[in-house]
């Protein structure tokens, strides 16, 4: 049976880009545990007992098409958005977790992005402090539409040093597709803690459209999203539509690339679908006048792969000298549906987490890996202090593998 699946997945693999064999869910091979096992708690628990259990309301559920959701985040703001197809004035209401009034702010139609998409609605508010819990709920003139959500902004840099804080991140992608894997996946990322999501790509297939947003990623992710936002990295399965335009319309970006300082770690999203001198200068640049102690970058195709795609040369080429000039320590890929760490190539370690939900395929070993995997998979990092540490986890909830990094 086993040969058989492996026989099949080769298969499958060599079809395209858009086929890939599901049911991959536990790692058949064990790469380095001496990290440990990732940690486990429920990651709504803070969010819960500041805020409430949150929630959209019957009502709420007739008017929102796309559920309220924390589309960017800052240590001094957030912006939350959401989408429906009424006329009607919805006002954005955020407190304290004792129920003091931070803002309130009345917000109308917004269909100037795209006449087919329904109604955007939301706002950015500022002024908040760092790594401080807030509440947030959504109503119209009819009543409640959204319960009171918690949601937490990003903590500084002092904080992390002055109040022992870990930072703890989820990093997946090539997921978007409501499969059972996606399913599966998704179930173990809810039991362990996280502060944010960090995406490698290709979110929503087949072509990252507004439709396929709503159906394969936000309408999956909805609860979670209600809490925590996430770094995106377009593929090029999102870039499909306008260039990514609805991407970049969900998560409030300018362009496709673009950097967030989140407590220690300044965080470089790269657009490795179309790669160049403007964007290697832009990167050479950001990350001269970066002072934070660490740099986690992320893109979607990979510089170094054992996997059905191989070695993207353009990201060698473009970005890699820039990485080694700056030391980058850790670089986030997808594209390749599977895993694989490397062993640190000029001092990057270089991670390929594509199997959130898309699928996998095979994957084998070149002479710089340090573990691969066919699987569904995510993987979990905390950085605390000196150390970057990340645990990759099957979509049975086991650890397959793990590291440390040192700065």
């Amino acid at each position: 049976m086993r040969a058989h699946r492996i026989a099949l997945a080769a298969l499958v693999a060599g079809l395209g880009c858009d086929t890939s064999a599901a049911g991959f869910h536990r790692a058949e091979r064990i790469g380095d545990l001496t990290a440990g096992i990732v940690p486990r708690a429920d990651y709504r628990a803070p969010y819960v007992q500041a805020c409430g259990p949150g929630g959209v309301t019957g009502r709420g559920i007739s008017v929102f098409d796309r559920w309220p959701y924390v589309a960017a985040f800052t240590a001094t703001s957030v912006e939350i958005q959401w989408t429906t197809a009424t006329r009607d004035v919805h006002t954005l209401e955020v407190t304290d977790p004792d129920g003091r009034s931070i803002a309130r702010v009345p917000i109308g139609a917004d269909r100037g992005y795209d006449p087919v998409a329904a109604g955007w609605r939301g706002a950015r508010i500022s002024g908040l402090a760092p790594y401080g819990m807030y509440c947030y709920a959504v109503r119209d003139r009819s009543g409640l539409l959204l319960q009171r959500t918690g949601f937490r902004t990003a903590p500084t840099q002092e904080q992390t040093v002055q109040n022992n804080l870990t930072l703890r991140l989820v990093a997946m992608g090539d997921l978007g597709w409501r499969t059972p894997d996606q399913a599966a996946v998704y179930r173990q990322i809810r039991s362990v803690p996280l502060d944010f999501l960090l995406l490698t790509g290709d979110i929503a297939y087949p072509n990252g459209s507004h439709e396929q947003l709503d159906r394969n990623f936000f309408a999956v992710y909805r609860e979670m999203l209600a809490h925590v936002s996430a770094l995106v990295a377009s593929g090029n399965h999102d870039q499909r539509t306008r260039g990514g335009a609805p991407l970049r319309r969900s998560f409030a970006l300018q362009r496709n690339y673009f950097s967030r300082d989140v407590g220690p770690v300044h965080f470089v999203i790269l657009d490795s679908v179309s790669v160049g001198l403007d964007q290697a200068e832009w990167l050479d640049a950001d990350l001269t006048a970066n002072r934070l102690p660490w740099v986690i970058v992320a893109l979607h195709h990979p510089p170094y792969s054992s996997g059905h795609h191989g070695h993207d040369e353009r990201i060698k080429r473009w970005f890699e000298p820039i990485w080694r000039r700056h030391r980058v320590p850790l670089v986030l890929t997808g594209h390749e549906h599977s895993y694989e760490r490397t062993r640190p190539i000029g001092g990057i370690t270089y991670v390929i987490t594509g199997g959130g939900g898309r699928g996998t395929r095979p994957v084998g070993r070149s002479d710089f890996t340090a573990h691969a995997a066919q699987v569904a998979h995510f993987v979990h990092i905390t950085v605390a202090g000196n150390a970057l540490t990340l645990f990759a986890v099957d979509a049975t909830g086991r650890t397959f593998d793990s590291a440390v990094i040192y700065r």
